[in-house]
């Protein structure tokens, strides 16, 4: 316990000293270090607002010989709005603190192929398209006409058409990936800390409003000598109103108020002493995707053929004809998408002296090398006698 506590106490002066993104190696026979960062972000916004209004009108006014007052009104009305409103954010953030401590041999023949690995990688995508497409179009082709009218005469007809389309995002948009891995070895054969994190995260919000208004007044008002000659005090002369209309009105509506998040965290704080082969590693990988899709449409259409006539009246005459339609469309989202996960880790081996990999031949272990025994003294040669010398021999 007390051995953990120090090797913590050791890992957290490391990361004070070093600093961030900083490794250290000492005598470690083959040690590697390495911080890897990856980031492939991209935010992008879309708006697309279209509208269109066309207004026909071909409708004239005539009036002849009328003895009295004469009121006549045509017209053609048309209205198309697309708007695109974004009020929001878009974050790509990623964050790595490492500090990676290495110490070679203790006399064992310990710390060789140590390697510590901090890795860190993200791609995430923010995406915002907003298209408004808006279409409105009325026609009034339909005359007034009063002749030899003999008192007021009062003749309107009309066209609208009204066609809105809109948009509106205010939310904020956020892929986050933070690490922080503080590791330390110390004569650690064949030891290995690593600390790995992955993320691929995407927000996308898309919306879609069509609206289209077509209103079509082709009616005429016609008036033709009403009360007109009247004789004496009893003559009426009297008045004509004559009216007909058409309006269509389309509203098509996107709104969407929420934030998208996605957030990952990996805090690993591993310790190796003197464990042969011994291998931590704190992994951690997400992939998250919040998606929001609204799409509104709306159509009205409003035809209006149907004229006023009135022919040879005496006294007055009202008449009307109206058409209207009215279509609405709306999507609402006020939400919040969120995507977190979080790591915590802390790992320690320790082994006093280190183990070689079993693939090796073992080392001796810091044990004196015997005395070497002292060779045994040569003995001397026996000295060569001659031979005897005799006639046996001569012969």
């Amino acid at each position: 316990m007390r051995k953990t506590l120090s090797a913590i106490v050791i890992a957290v002066s490391l990361v004070l000293m070093t600093g961030v993104g900083t490794a250290l190696a000492s005598n470690g026979g083959g040690p590697a270090q390495s911080l890897t960062q990856d980031q492939t972000a991209s935010n992008t916004i879309s708006q697309d607002a279209q509208a269109k209004a066309v207004s026909v009108n071909v409708s004239p006014n005539v009036a002849v010989l009328n003895g009295g007052d004469v009121n006549q009104s045509s017209g053609s009305s048309a209205t198309a709005v697309a708007a695109n409103s974004n009020s929001g954010s878009q974050s790509n953030d990623q964050s790595q603190q490492a500090a990676q401590a290495q110490s070679g041999s203790d006399g064992c023949g310990c710390g060789s192929e140590s390697s510590q690995s901090a890795d860190q990688s993200q791609s995430a995508s923010n995406t915002i398209d907003q298209s408004a497409e808006s279409k409105a179009v009325s026609v009034n082709a339909s005359p007034n006409v009063a002749a030899l009218n003999g008192g007021d005469v009062h003749q309107s007809s009309g066209s609208s058409a009204t066609a809105v389309s809109a948009n509106s995002n205010s939310g904020s948009q956020s892929n986050q990936q933070s690490q922080s891995a503080g590791q330390f070895q110390k004569d650690g054969g064949n030891g290995s800390q690593s600390a790995t994190q992955s993320q691929s995260a995407s927000n996308t919000i898309d919306q879609t409003a069509k609206a289209k208004a077509v209103s079509v007044n082709a009616s005429p008002n016609v008036a033709a000598f009403n009360g007109f000659g009247g004789c004496g005090c009893d003559s009426k002369g009297g008045s004509v109103k004559q009216s007909s209309g058409s309006s269509a009105t389309a509203v098509a509506s996107n709104w969407n108020s929420g934030s998208q998040s996605n957030r990952q965290g990996q805090s690993a704080g591993q310790f190796q002493q003197g464990g042969g082969d011994g291998s931590q590693s704190a992994t951690q990988s997400q992939s998250a995707s919040n998606t929001i899709d609204q799409t509104a449409k709306a159509k009205a259409f409003s035809y209006n053929f149907g004229p006023n006539v009135a022919f040879g009246n005496d006294g007055d005459v009202h008449q009307s004809s109206g058409s209207s339609a009215t279509a609405v469309a709306s999507n609402w989202n006020s939400g919040s998408q969120s995507n977190e996960q979080g790591q915590g880790a802390w790992q320690s081996q320790s082994d006093g002296c280190c183990q070689q990999h079993p693939s090796c031949p073992p080392k001796p272990r810091c044990h004196p090398k015997p005395k070497c025994r002292p060779e045994p003294k040569c003995r001397p040669k026996p000295r060569c006698h001659p031979a005897p010398c005799d006639g046996s021999a001569a012969g």
